[in-house]
């Protein structure tokens, strides 16, 4: 990459949603596990930060679109969640 170059980064914001369950030894986990994207955007990085890498290599289709209705994953009975 020149001097005169630029990179672009993919910024994600999400969340987990889990469902938990009580196991046989009395112990509650997670028995479910979405990952719910709430957006994403693409930076164009200059400067001193412009030779790093992306932290991740990410497809945003890989996730549950997150919505600001009752449609929305957390509102969702889980595992039922369309993936």
């Amino acid at each position: 990459m020149t001097e005169t170059e630029s990179r672009h980064v993919l910024e994600f914001r999400g969340r987990y949603v889990d469902r938990w369950e009580r196991r046989e030894d009395r112990v509650w986990r997670i028995a479910y596990r979405g990952v719910v994207l709430d957006g994403s955007r693409t930076h164009e990085i200059s400067g001193p930060d412009r030779g790093r890498p992306p932290a991740f290599g990410l497809d945003p289709d890989e996730f549950i679109q997150g919505k600001r209705t009752r449609e929305d994953a957390a509102y969702v009975r889980l595992p039922e969640i369309p993936l």
